[in-house]
């Protein structure tokens, strides 16, 4: 929603290295077990786990801030996730770190909940910018080898 172009071309990456959508999250919490909890207005409706589930209604954040907006906020399916995060002057730099996406919660905003499966410490370390890429499942390998093709720098945590 901020027009974060590079965050455009991570998600049209996802979407062409496994041909599903992925959810982009602000980073919101990260406690002391290794529990990161991302944020947003909301999502596509194509990830929803049951599509008669999906909430449509208008952002709490965009009320705040003194304009209407109407979100989709579908729950997401449990399970293994992957997140990451495009950045550097050139597009040159990808943060990616891999856990269990172990919540969903659609109220007020869309929130996934995940457990990551390294140090929260090298996480915080790696971590650039507030917008991270969730996809669903394992796509570590796929990232490796599109940075390889791209001589991006890959930063795993």
């Amino acid at each position: 929603c901020e027009g974060d172009v590079t965050l455009c071309i991570a998600l049209l990456a996802v979407r062409s290295l496994t041909g599903r959508s992925a959810y982009v999250g602000d980073l919101f919490d990260l406690d002391s077990d290794g529990v990161l909890t991302l944020v947003h207005c909301g999502g596509p409706v194509s990830l929803a786990e049951d599509e008669n589930r999906v909430v449509l209604g208008r952002s709490q954040l965009a009320s705040e801030r003194g304009f209407e907006t109407i979100t989709c906020r579908p729950t997401l399916p449990l399970g293994p996730a992957t997140i990451f995060r495009l950045y550097g002057p050139g597009g040159d730099q990808l943060h990616v770190a891999f856990g269990k996406l172990i919540e969903s919660r659609q109220s007020p905003n869309l929130e996934v909940i995940l457990k990551l499966s390294g140090d929260r410490w090298n996480f915080l370390e790696q971590c650039f910018g507030n917008h991270y890429v969730v996809a669903g499942g394992d796509i570590r390998l796929e990232l490796r080898m599109l940075c390889k093709w791209l001589s991006i720098n890959i930063h795993e945590t």
